[in-house]
């Protein structure tokens, strides 16, 4: 097995076209003839020696602008929408009869490397089978981009996030100068994301694992890569197996709001939530000062009327907001998981 088959796209995955790349850029300028992407590269040369300037610019000359990332990242939410926000029509959307039953076949094809991963970090096999069925459908999305592209055009044309894009395209270029791969040919998605689970390029050099040992991390089309690397990944943001996820609870807004809810970290205890009124529907084996979040998950019910559920998200919530900070994303990977598990209590 060469290393050039890292993460890169099968045969059905097009190229896009100048015309589709440039579109809305009828002045663009090449990023590799830019003196602020000429001294960026010097600078990144000068950092990383495996880099040289001239490698770094000829990648570049190959990059085109991506007018669709742009537009995305400049939407006030990526998931802003003209209606209120309603839990159960996202996860009508993202925990629905296909995922399901392509992640029952994911977790039978796979059965012994979750266990293995379930058993090494300490995540349940369904959350790890969860988060690439939320990201990537169990591989059947994982992105049409090239790579190069949207990292050059969120790094030099969107420059709300420059310094951690250019880290992203810097790490793209480590990846691909180690493994000899042409970083144009490499696929993702309109942020740069990567392979069924769908890791930025500075989490592969970080967390990615090479769990089916054939020498290299290649989360495009190695499932056991994949399911080692989510499980390495929740384990280095803390994931407790001692833990729920969450608590189901009751609480009101103004209650919330002391607690510090909507931050997507740990902002108080559980004993601080429960001296302020919130309820806990089930049981609790957990100490008092458990850290934990108050998770708002905003419902349309009938006749227009609205409402919240409210979770107390534990430090395992909070790995999965490293994941994604939203507290859809997390959730939906969390029912997911549920509906894929034989045993709810996993979860």
């Amino acid at each position: 097995m060469t290393s050039r088959r890292l993460l890169i796209a099968g045969s059905g995955l097009c190229l896009l076209g100048p015309s589709l790349a440039l579109s809305g850029q009828s002045d663009w300028t090449p990023y590799h003839a830019r003196p602020e992407v000429q001294a960026w590269a010097e600078r990144i040369a000068s950092e990383n020696p495996e880099l040289t300037v001239t490698w770094i610019l000829d990648a570049l000359s190959r990059a085109r602008y991506v007018g669709r990332s742009e537009r995305i990242m400049k939407r006030p939410a990526l998931t802003a929408s003209p209606k209120p926000r309603n839990w159960l029509a996202h996860r009508q959307t993202f925990v629905n009869a296909e995922r399901i039953y392509r992640g029952r076949r994911f977790i039978e094809h796979n059965a012994a490397t979750l266990r293995y991963a379930s058993e090494r970090w300490q995540v349940p096999a369904p959350i790890i089978a969860g988060i690439i069925g939320i990201e990537t459908t169990f591989g059947k999305n994982q992105g049409r981009y090239r790579v190069l592209d949207t990292l050059c055009t969120l790094s030099f044309d969107y420059t709300r996030r420059a310094a951690y894009f250019r880290n992203e395209l810097c790490a793209l270029l480590k990846i691909c100068q180690k493994r000899d791969l042409p970083p144009h040919q490499l696929y993702g998605s309109f942020a740069g994301a990567i392979g069924l689970c769908q890791f930025m390029p500075s989490n592969i050099l970080k967390l990615g694992v090479d769990l089916d040992r054939d020498g290299i991390v290649n989360l495009r089309d190695s499932a056991a890569d994949a399911i080692g690397s989510v499980a390495n990944f929740l384990n280095h943001y803390g994931w407790d197996n001692r833990l729920p996820i969450v608590w189901e609870c009751e609480t009101n807004m103004a209650t919330a709001k002391r607690l510090g809810c909507c931050a997507a970290s740990l902002t108080t205890t559980l004993q601080n939530a429960l001296d302020a009124g919130v309820r806990v529907h089930a049981p609790m084996n957990a100490s008092p000062d458990t850290p934990v979040l108050v998770v708002d998950l905003p419902i349309e019910l009938p006749m227009e009327k609205r409402d919240t559920l409210w979770r107390l998200g534990t430090v395992n919530f909070a790995a999965l907001l490293q994941y994604n900070r939203s507290f859809f994303y997390a959730e939906s990977v969390r029912e997911l998981a549920i509906a894929l598990s034989k045993d709810d209590d996993d979860v």
